[in-house]
Parts: structure tokens; C-alpha cells; sequence
């Protein structure tokens, strides 16, 4: 997951190389395990992580 996670920053990091913060949108069937294993891979390479719930986006 983290090899995925680190694809997916590197490609926001290009279209976007000046932003130190990512949005991370939960989804209800994202386990809270899988929820860690992507904060760090997005913290490996990005500074910044806000969450939000999808309840909030709906």
C-alpha cells in the first residue's frame, strides 16, 4: 500500500509542487489500519495531512 500511496503523492506533487498539504477524504469502507498505512506513505513526502469525512463532503 505504501508503494500505491507514494505513486499517488508523487503524481499530486506534480501537479501541484508548492502545496505542503493534502486532503485525505475517509470513506466508510477504509479500516482504520489501511487509514494509518496511508497517512504515513503521504507523510513520507507531504508536510501537511487534513482529514475529512465523507459524511462532511456529502
Amino acid at each position: 500500500m505504501i508503494q500505491k500511496v507514494s505513486e499517488l503523492v508523487f503524481s499530486f506533487k506534480e501537479k501541484f509542487p508548492a502545496e505542503k498539504t493534502m486532503q485525505l477524504v475517509l470513506s466508510p469502507d477504509l479500516n482504520y489500519q489501511e487509514m494509518i498505512s496511508v497517512m504515513d506513505g503521504i507523510r513520507l513526502h507531504i508536510e501537511d495531512i487534513v482529514l475529512n469525512s465523507y459524511k462532511e463532503l456529502e
